[in-house]
């Protein structure tokens, strides 16, 4: 099984749709996540240069990319026979696919694994790390430790489900 890029691409978006759901102010609380991140309300509405946003997304489908290997087991096979597709068309690691590729690759499972993905091993780590040595409150430890386990969940979700296809 191959990354479908597209659906990566556009997962690498997910985190947008999210934040602007979680970080408006008048639909979730983005005053909240300014008084705890300590911005002024002329800080917090100011724009984000277009360098800064595409460098944003890229990091995004990196990460829709490592939520990919994390997620979709089979893609296991394919690093397994060195990158070589052709492998894949016969012996062991076909028939291994033909019993197993399709097990969980579902939204759900892709879900769990985002979830678990961005709470143990990404978000609690890294704001962890800048509450300690940056002293950050812990509300804003928490506000954007939720946001970060809940668009990896949705991603992994995505890609879980749909951002596979099966080699050429």
């Amino acid at each position: 099984m191959l990354p479908n890029l597209p659906v990566l691409f556009a997962a690498g978006l997910i985190p947008f749709a999210i934040a602007f759901v979680y970080f408006h102010p008048r639909l979730f609380g983005g005053r909240h996540w300014a008084n705890v991140a300590n911005l002024s309300t002329d800080q917090a509405n100011k724009s984000v240069s277009p360098v800064k946003l595409l460098l944003s997304i890229l990091l995004n489908v990196f990460l829709a990319f490592s939520l990919y290997i994390f997620s979709v087991h089979p893609s296991g096979v394919f690093g397994m026979v060195g990158g070589d597709t052709t492998q894949l068309v016969d012996g062991t690691a076909k028939a291994f696919l033909d019993e197993y590729a399709l097990n969980y690759l579902n939204f759900g499972h892709g879900v769990i694994h985002g979830a678990i993905f961005g709470s143990l091993f990404m978000a609690l780590p890294f704001y962890g790390y800048v509450a300690i040595f940056e002293h950050k409150s812990w509300k804003y430890v928490l506000t954007n430790y939720v946001f970060w386990v809940i668009s990896m969940a949705v991603v992994g979700g995505v890609v879980c489900a749909y951002g596979w296809k099966w080699a050429a």
